[in-house]
């Protein structure tokens, strides 16, 4: 190998391991819609598939700092398939003895404030069902709130103004200002197709971005839907806006050939739904609806997770 190159090469991975960088081909990390289970959840039965793990250009890593207590009293397990649990160990880590597990979705869960960050991971101290305390990974709790509290919260009414504000003035800065800084925000465009979670840097730079994601197959055709955020994405949000109608934790279709339950995943995810019911010139079959999955961190309500399901031949 030429000298000049190789070291030309070296500086350019030593440069890259220590810096993040936004451009405009940034990608959003994609998974599969069935994903294997983390390191730190314990399957209880097999998984309907292997997982299919896509590259990802830029690491996701939550700059949110959960604060025990601040907004909320209750916790609850979030990200976390059916047929899985999630690991409750003695000590803050992996590698400790298991005291227990929780269910996907499980609530109800008390912190006792204690807190240990592991490299990038945060750890925190639960009260055991039954007495005694573990540790869970942040990753897999969210603050939990009771439904009737969530549909008639402002501070969620402002967050929906917001992003459709940002949508409808293609103003990307504000949309990732939206999004969640402990999750990030998965986007699913096609029904079982893949996932892709945008952090908030990433959904900053979404609408510039020329880097095209592989949705998934459509319906009918069976073709591959690619294409860029602002191609695929954004067009389908604003047609919602344009025409919307807004339903609390309730999934609202328009004459669907299947049925869509909110993902056990997000079980503990209070959940709008942004439906636009298609116009007369095609009768009502270009309706189209968003959930909108809203998580709360500190009190302050963020977006997780956005669904998009349309209609199938």
């Amino acid at each position: 190998m030429n000298t000049k190159i190789y070291c030309s090469f070296l500086i350019i991975l030593t440069f890259s391991a220590c810096t993040r960088t936004f451009d405009n081909n940034s990608r959003p990390t994609l998974t599969s819609t069935f994903s294997s289970a983390p390191s730190n959840l314990q399957a209880a039965s097999p998984l309907p598939g292997d997982a299919l793990e896509l590259p990802a250009l830029i690491p996701f890593t939550p700059v949110w700092q959960l604060i025990p207590g601040a907004s909320s009293n209750s916790y609850a397990v979030i990200l976390v398939p059916e047929n899985e649990v999630l690991n409750i160990y003695n000590e803050p880590g992996e590698g400790f003895p298991i005291a227990g597990n929780l269910q996907a979705g499980q609530a109800g869960l008390r912190l006792t404030g204690g807190s240990s960050n592991l490299g990038e991971e945060l750890w925190v101290e639960i009260q055991i069902s039954g007495g005694g305390v573990g540790w869970v990974n942040a990753e897999y709790i969210t603050e939990s709130i009771p439904g009737s509290v969530f549909c008639q919260d402002p501070q969620v009414q402002t967050l929906l103004g917001n992003f459709e504000s940002a949508i409808l003035a293609s103003d990307a800065e504000s949309f990732g200002s939206l999004v969640s800084p402990a999750h990030g925000l998965d986007l699913v465009y096609l029904r079982d197709g893949i996932v892709a979670n945008y952090s908030p840097e990433e959904a900053s730079w979404a609408f510039l971005s020329t880097y095209e994601v592989e949705w998934g197959l459509a319906a009918g055709s069976g073709q591959p839907v690619i294409g860029t955020f602002s191609e695929i994405i954004l067009p389908s949000l604003q047609a919602v806006f344009k025409n919307l109608n807004l339903t609390c934790n309730e999934v609202v279709l328009g004459g669907a050939t299947y049925l869509v339950q909110w993902p056990q995943k997000y079980f503990s995810i209070n959940f709008f739904s942004l439906h636009n019911p298609g116009s007369d010139e095609f009768e009502g079959l270009d309706w189209s609806t968003w959930l909108a999955g809203v998580e709360y961190l500190n009190g302050q309500p963020y977006l997780l997770a956005l669904l998009n399901f349309q209609w199938e031949p």
